[in-house]
């Protein structure tokens, strides 16, 4: 997630049935591009050479991705005998795309008049924005808005209520 964007915070460990030929390390492969999200992988042996971890950078690059595999191959034990092929299957996902109100807003009636000069503002997003969302981060023109507040019933949708300036 965003959250984790930053040097070697993602990690992929892959632990083998025997102790392994360290100079033998082995491949891992992504099934999606997450190239721009994944980088600088930083392979080590451990665990009496039975366990190979490799770190990664991440990348905030604004992409979901679901259900990513990995491939593990290339690797020997240490009597020289080749990894067994390793079905992948998926092991995670990726989302660092920020979302994006789907429905910019809508006014309850459709107009604001000197009658009735509020009305409730809905905020709809393509997936939940968290505590990120807040009237800071809209552009007021011609009244007030109160402070938005998440439907506790869905955290896609937010509300607040716009009161028009008076003539």
């Amino acid at each position: 997630t965003d959250s984790d964007a930053g040097t070697g915070t993602f990690t992929v460990t892959v632990a083998f049935s025997e102790a392994m030929d360290t100079a033998a390390a082995p491949t891992l492969t992504f099934d999606q591009a997450v190239a721009s999200t994944l980088s600088n992988a930083s392979g080590a042996w451990s665990e009496g050479n039975t366990t190979y971890t490799v770190t990664y950078d991440v990348s905030d690059a604004g992409v979901d991705l679901k259900d990513v595999t990995v491939d593990v191959t290339g690797a020997q034990d240490a009597n020289g005998n080749v990894q067994s092929d390793y079905t992948p299957f998926a092991e995670f996902s990726i989302d660092t795309e920020n979302p994006t109100v789907g429905v910019a807003f809508a006014i309850e009636g459709g107009t604001l008049a000197d009658v009735d000069d509020s009305s409730v503002v809905t905020f709809t997003f393509s997936e939940a924005p968290g505590d990120s969302f807040s009237n800071d981060d809209i552009t007021v023109v011609g009244g007030e808005l109160s402070t938005v507040t998440v439907d506790p019933d869905n955290p896609l949708v937010y509300t607040a209520t716009f009161t028009a300036d008076q003539d």
